[in-house]
This record gives structure tokens, sequence and C-alpha cells, in this order.
């Protein structure tokens, strides 16, 4: 898959688009699960989505999730519905958690969920970490440096934000890097 200016390409063989936004792996039967810049959690079913040959654009999500898109409008992040824990780093300094685990199985087929994550720094969305280290360093645009422990962040329900770091006013968070204590 190869998800680029809000359109999701499914091919047969591997996408080499140095342009695309996110390249991923998946199979036809999974569930793909996603977060804009209006807060909102999506969520793609595979097997609506056509196969489509190299020069294809793809599936225009918008469109394929039932809304019309604003010009600012973007796809920040979309992924495999695996049934794990996302970390979500917001650029102000606040970190997220989504249990995947909620949306596996529900039985349910809710394309959109309209508060699916922070709404209101949902445009400040800067990172989705699918393995979640046990640590994190991050970097402002300032260059202040910033450490902490993963496990020591309180996890709340998905929509909710904890501070875990303070950049100066005038600075965001642009740099992450993360590793486990054991290497």
């Amino acid at each position: 898959y190869a998800l680029k200016n809000g359109f999701l390409r499914k091919c047969r063989s591997e996408i080499k688009d140095v342009k695309a936004d996110r390249i991923f792996k998946g199979y036809s039967n999974e569930v793909l699960i996603g977060f804009d810049n209006k807060g909102r959690l999506l969520r793609v079913y595979c097997k609506d989505i056509p196969f489509n040959s190299i020069n294809d654009t793809g599936t225009y999500l918008p469109r394929y999730l039932g809304f019309e898109a604003t010009d600012d409008y973007r796809i920040y992040w979309m992924g495999r519905l695996t049934g794990d824990e996302l970390m979500l780093i917001y650029k102000d300094g606040n970190i997220g958690f989504v249990n995947m685990h909620e949306w596996d199985d529900s039985g349910r087929r809710v394309k959109v969920l309209e508060k699916g994550i922070a709404v209101t720094i949902a445009d400040k969305l800067g990172a989705v970490v699918e393995n979640i280290p046990d640590v994190l360093v991050v970097t402002s645009t300032q260059g202040d440096i910033g450490v902490v422990k993963t496990k020591e962040i309180l996890r709340k329900a998905r929509t909710a934000k904890t501070r875990v770091f303070n950049p100066k006013k005038s600075s965001l968070l642009d740099t992450y890097a993360m590793y486990d204590e054991e290497t």
C-alpha cells in the first residue's frame, strides 16, 4: 500500500514511490487504521479497495470514507490494524495512546470516528509509533532535548493527551529517536 495526498494505492507488487507519504505491506483481507488532521480515526477495509497498476493514483480516501475534504485536509498516518498499542507524539510536547485492540473484531463497520484522537491538537500530530520503545528522546526546533521512559507516561483514553515535554513557547518537537534499554 502507498498513501500519497489522500490517495491509497493497493498494488500486487512492491511499490517504490519515493514521494509517497507512507508505504507499508498488508493483505487484502485486513483493515487499515489512520489519523487525519481533524482528529478523526479512519478505518479502511482493504477488500473494498481495488488493486491498482503502478501508474494509477489509487482510491481517494475522503470519498471512500464519505466526506468532503478541504484544501488543508491531510491524513497523517495509516497502517495495519494489528491490535497493538500506538503511541502518538504531538509536536507541542503531548503524548497520546491508541489501543488498536479496541477496533479488533468489534463487529461494527464504522469507517470514521469523528473524535478518534485529541481533536484540539490533532493538527500537531508529529509521529505515530507502532512498536513502543522503552525510551523516547526528542529535540525541538530550538535545540532543546527531552528524554522519557515510555512506561512512565500515563495512559489515558485515546482522545486524551499527557503533557510530557515542555518546549519553549515558539518551539515545536521536530526530531524523535527511540531505543530499548536492553540495546
